[in-house]
């Protein structure tokens, strides 16, 4: 009877035992299945990623953003290169120069930037009502200096078929190219139509850069207008292919409408473009001011704005300390060699306490790898990877920087 008992409990003991295993190895699975590492986010990011295949555009540096200005309105510096790039404290890189329908060719204002050494960037208005004589003529004056220019072909959109603008400005393009190879052909928007805009693209061929014009003005609410959304659309629809010239930027710090004062808010204004530019935007290479108040350019206007940076002391110390960033650069630089570019994708990464995160959707998309499960976690609702562990998994590196992820 004892040795039956002490069979019975050591076959209980063994049950037992077999069971507490067998029930901790399950609910270990189920607590790893079940519940991922949990991330609380301090804040989202932009996803870069390095392209080599990129082709080089006409007298695009490999990094940096040239800078320029438009000062032919400003009479407070005397509408001279030397007294602006006093007042502001740096150098530019190129000046602009707009030619209206009477203009003449302005060639003492180009003999100063050829002295100075500063680069001519011009703003050609043309009519496709017009043949090619107009542009013939003007590209015929342009090849006479064997000088780098820019030229924005500002063809009017309104009223025109896509086909018909789309032949015009071919055939300018053309002209110019065939009759002045030391100028690059700017096609450009205004950033309020950078959507319908799109239609009228002329292709990759016919164009070196592709430009955007934005005023910022303030409106009937007090405060300034932001083109967020546009020039993020207008970015991603061109980083792939063309170089960005942001040929005209303007923030009014006055307006007629009210007669509303906001320096301060332009003032600030002005240093977040110039910042996004400096660090969110790396295809923009070239950003001019436009520097004129409309009260005295515009005076048949009834509403007006000043876009001036010299009239207001806060708004000129904002452009100063905007500008101060390395990356804007300024001289031209010709012969260079285009690297790598890092383009900004369409996807947001999270920064959390344990470094930054990517989405699996984005992984998935981007570089269509997988990746093991232990690396997985949960960041704002959406299962996603440790940044650090994606690049070793690539063989390459992810980088933090001005609060975004670069995996190159």
């Amino acid at each position: 009877m004892k040795r039956i008992m002490f069979i019975a409990l050591i076959m209980g003991m063994a049950f037992i035992s077999g069971c507490s295993d067998e029930n901790e190895v399950i609910v270990s699975d189920r607590i790893s299945e079940a519940l991922p590492q949990m991330l609380a986010y301090d804040d989202v990011c932009s996803i870069y990623i390095k392209n080599d295949e990129i082709k080089k555009a006409m007298y695009e540096p490999n990094e940096g953003c040239y800078l320029g200005a438009y000062i032919l309105s400003d009479r407070r510096v005397n509408y001279s290169i030397s007294d602006f790039e006093n007042a502001v404290k740096k150098e530019h890189c190129f000046y602009t120069y707009h030619i209206t329908d009477e203009g003449k060719f302005p060639l003492i204002w180009l003999m100063e930037c050829i002295s100075k050494k500063k680069t001519p960037m011009f703003i050609l208005d043309a009519k496709i009502t017009e043949d090619m004589t107009k542009i013939e003529k003007f590209a015929d004056s342009l090849a006479e200096y064997n000088v780098p220019i820019f030229l924005e072909i500002n063809t009017y959109k309104d009223g025109y078929e896509k086909e018909e603008y789309v032949n015009f400005f071919r055939m300018a393009s053309d002209t110019v190219k065939r009759k002045a190879s030391n100028v690059a052909v700017i096609w450009g928007s205004e950033i309020s139509k950078v959507y319908d805009a799109m239609r009228y693209y002329p292709g990759d061929e016919y164009v070196d850069w592709v430009g955007l014009t934005m005023y910022e003005k303030i409106g009937s609410d007090n405060t300034i207008e932001r083109y967020s959304a546009e020039i993020e659309y207008f970015y991603q629809n061109f980083q792939y292919k063309k170089p960005v010239f942001i040929s005209g930027l303007g923030v009014s710090h006055y307006t007629s409408y009210g007669h509303i004062y906001q320096n301060k808010n332009a003032a600030k204004e002005i240093k977040r473009l110039y910042n996004e530019i400096a660090v969110r935007y790396p295809r923009i290479k070239a950003v001019s001011y436009m520097d004129f108040n409309a009260f005295e350019t515009d005076t048949h206007r009834e509403e007006k704005d000043d876009f001036c940076l010299t009239d207001a002391a806060e708004i000129l110390q904002a452009y100063r300390e905007s500008i101060k960033n390395k990356r804007f650069i300024s001289s031209l630089h010709k012969n260079e060699e285009l690297k790598s570019q890092r383009i900004k994708t369409t996807f947001i990464g999270y920064m959390t306490g344990e470094g930054a995160y990517i989405p699996a959707e984005a992984v998935n998309t981007l570089w269509g790898i997988s990746m093991q499960e232990s690396y997985v976690a949960i960041v704002g609702d959406e299962k996603c990877y440790s940044a650090d562990h994606l690049a070793k998994r690539l063989g390459k590196k992810a980088s933090i920087e001005n609060g975004d992820i670069t995996i190159d």
